[in-house]
């Protein structure tokens, strides 16, 4: 899982609104999409796969500790292109991730 460093309010980068269920928007450096099981993006209000496309930012987790196969099996093996962050999401009207 990843979460919170993809998501955000970047108050350095201007403050957005706080609303209600919300982690605001995508954090600078991360494309965030949300998936259906097929690996296409979903539209507003609908519930998927929250992924990032690679690559990742600098200073992102590259591996687990002594375990690359375990890594690429886990995160990058069932959606070619993205980091799977094992993580249910949907964006709203406004660009929110929920």
């Amino acid at each position: 899982e990843l979460g919170g460093p993809a998501v955000g309010n970047s108050i350095g980068l201007g403050r957005i609104p706080l609303r209600h269920g919300g982690c605001a928007g995508p954090v600078a450096g991360y494309d965030v999409h949300i998936l259906d099981e097929a690996g296409h993006d979903v539209g507003m209000d609908q519930l998927g796969d929250m992924v990032l496309k690679l690559p990742l930012p600098p200073g992102t987790l590259k591996t687990l500790y002594g375990n690359d196969e375990r890594f690429i099996n886990a995160y990058l093996t069932h959606f070619p292109g993205y980091y799977d962050t094992s993580d249910a999401a949907f964006r709203d009207e406004d660009g929110y991730i929920h």
